[in-house]
């Protein structure tokens, strides 16, 4: 079995840093109600992080994933 590799996650919502943290994640970005939401789950602790949360777009370069939600105006 090949031994995971930890990410660094950050998630903006405008300028502001929402969450910023190492660690082992699940990601899956989907399209629902005409727009791309992700669900995120910690694959250590099964914890369920964010479900469903609409974005603009998401940036991923190992080991750096960055997510851009929208501003609370813009959805």
């Amino acid at each position: 079995m090949t031994a995971l590799e930890r990410d660094v996650l950050t998630i903006l919502r405008g300028d502001e840093t929402i969450y910023d943290e190492e660690g082992i994640y699940d990601i899956w970005s989907y399209s629902k109600d005409g727009g791309t939401v992700v669900s995120i789950r910690d694959a250590v602790t099964e914890e369920i992080l964010y479900e469903d949360l609409p974005i603009a777009y998401m940036v991923v370069k190992a080991p750096f994933v960055v997510v851009q939600t929208f501003n609370d105006t813009e959805v």
